[in-house]
């Protein structure tokens, strides 16, 4: 049977490519989760769905299909649920699905929705990111927020017109008291990113905020003995959502922020090593955000030993959807990254005894995201000039 002629790419093309997403390890090492990114031609829109492929099957199996956004895809510790965020019910909210099936079931009903999130050591709870206003808060403290859930769908439905009413009326006039009001097309909200914690086992319970103040905090991440979390804020509480940033613990007994900061930089995405001796974060100088390699830097977890391990090489670490890709070893004695090298991305491991990059994977290409198992494998997703996003192990 003869070849089809090649012909020039067009437009609706573009609705048979996907890009592919997030992918991350079971417990066990032997299975992929990854988001599959789509165009939904009659909707005009896009859909992302979440993909399993595991060692022995011939091809990745959907394991989600919320008809809108299902993403970050993250598995217990104890490898038998997942927990990800979908807006099938309206706002990004985190639900939990056994891996042998059944329906999803909902965690949080936050009213501003929820983002980034991560299991503790014991599987026993989740760490998330929900904003919240000033009003918000202090009607919080008086237990008056969030509301408890509607008792049906009509009063749900009344309940949002409400909301949006409100929203409107609240937004007009605006007053901002800081610099920048407006990012892109949009205003900056007043709202401000703030830590709960979730007790998944309690279905009853309501997540804790462990955070206060007119300032963000970035995803957490939580120390092995599953005592603190670790994230950063803006050095100096402000509207400026671009203010120079701070790697901070917080413990989970009385909630204690406890601000690390290293003179003459600011720093990002911190993430402590499973010994829990060390902490691998992204540091910058403050004297400018441009013109500067971000660093790979490791310190240890009272704040003292900041070590960069990317300056000899020059290269600066590689970042997917506004994350930088870093991971820790298993033995905590190496780190891999990617890194970006004449408008391509490899990844490489870094050795903390000798300081030494060695390329494990990649060419000319651009590996986008990773993930890298107990047993040193990995999963990334890489793409180049010539071909769309694929997975590869």
């Amino acid at each position: 049977m003869a070849k089809a002629p090649k012909r020039m790419i067009n437009a609706q093309d573009l609705y048979q490519i996907m890009v592919l997403e997030d992918p991350r390890w079971d417990p066990t090492g032997e299975e992929v989760a990854f988001v599959q990114l789509k165009a939904d031609r009659a909707k005009n829109d896009y859909t992302r769905t979440i993909w399993r492929w595991r060692n022995g099957w011939e091809a990745p199996l959907q394991f989600t299909n919320g008809g809108k956004m299902d993403f970050l895809p993250r598995y217990s510790p104890g490898g038998e649920h997942m927990a990800f965020i979908s807006t099938r019910g309206g706002k990004p909210q985190i639900y939990l699905i056994r891996l042998d099936g059944g329906e999803a079931q909902q965690l949080t009903n936050m009213p501003n929705g929820a983002s980034g999130f991560s299991w503790s050591p014991d599987g026993r709870q989740i760490a998330f990111v929900s904003p919240l206003n000033a009003d918000e808060r202090r009607l919080e403290k008086r237990g008056k927020f969030p509301p408890s859930p509607p008792m049906d769908e009509l009063e749900g439905n009344l309940r949002k017109l409400e909301q949006e009413h409100q929203e409107k009326q609240r937004e007009d006039p605006r007053v901002y008291r800081g610099l920048p009001f407006k990012a892109g097309t949009e205003f900056v909200s007043d709202r401000y990113d703030h830590l709960f914690l979730l007790d998944v086992e309690d279905k009853k319970s309501r997540p804790r905020r462990l955070t206060d103040g007119d300032v963000d905090f970035s995803t957490p991440h939580w120390s092995p003995n599953g005592k603190y979390l670790w994230s950063s804020s803006v050095r100096r509480p402000t509207q400026d959502r671009y203010a120079e940033s701070d790697i901070v613990r917080i413990t989970l007994q009385d909630g204690t922020v406890k601000r690390l900061e290293r003179p003459g930089y600011y720093g990002m995405s911190p993430k402590p090593s499973p010994d829990g001796r060390l902490v691998a974060a992204i540091t910058m100088l403050d004297l400018s955000h441009f013109g500067h390699i971000p660093r790979l830097t490791v310190f240890r977890t009272s704040g003292t030993g900041w070590r960069d391990l990317n300056l000899e090489f020059d290269r600066s670490v590689g970042a997917h959807n506004y994350k930088y890709q870093f991971y820790w070893a298993a033995d905590s004695q190496g780190l891999y990254c990617t890194m970006e090298d004449q408008g391509y991305s490899q990844v490489f491991y870094v050795s903390l005894d000798t300081g030494e990059f060695t390329q494990v994977c990649g060419s000319q290409e651009l590996i986008q995201a990773f993930a890298v198992n107990q047993k040193g494998d990995l999963a990334y997703v890489s793409r180049s000039a010539t071909h769309p996003p694929e997975l590869y192990v």
